[in-house]
């Protein structure tokens, strides 16, 4: 879980941060408090001032996308339309929608 926080940390950096919107960037928290959070333990290892600490939202959103590719990929042979199948799987998923209702589509 605390390698997904750290890629959590990288989502944010390159999908909320960019919209510069208020509420899209709610996606992350302030250093202080990010690095208060269990599951930030290996990013606080490697930070040097630079990362980003995703919410408790996005942390949850990536874990639940990690888990249809690990349940796709383990379910299924690797083939040219695994692609489609896992869009398709993310899909059927719980709604899979993080940030503001501006951004959320572009985000997600």
């Amino acid at each position: 879980s605390r390698l997904i926080y750290h890629i959590s940390g990288y989502v944010a950096k390159k999908s909320a941060l960019p919209t510069k919107c208020p509420n899209a960037n709610c996606l992350l928290l302030p250093a202080e408090q990010g690095r208060r959070m269990h599951a930030a333990g290996f990013v606080k290892h490697i930070d040097e001032g630079g990362l980003l600490y995703p919410s408790v939202e996005l942390f949850r959103f990536i874990t639940r996308l990690e888990d249809v590719f690990t349940n796709c990929f383990s379910a299924r042979k690797v083939h040219s339309e695994s692609v489609m199948d896992i869009l398709h799987m993310i899909h059927c998923a719980a709604p899979l929608n993080v940030g503001c209702s501006a951004h959320a589509q572009s985000i997600t």
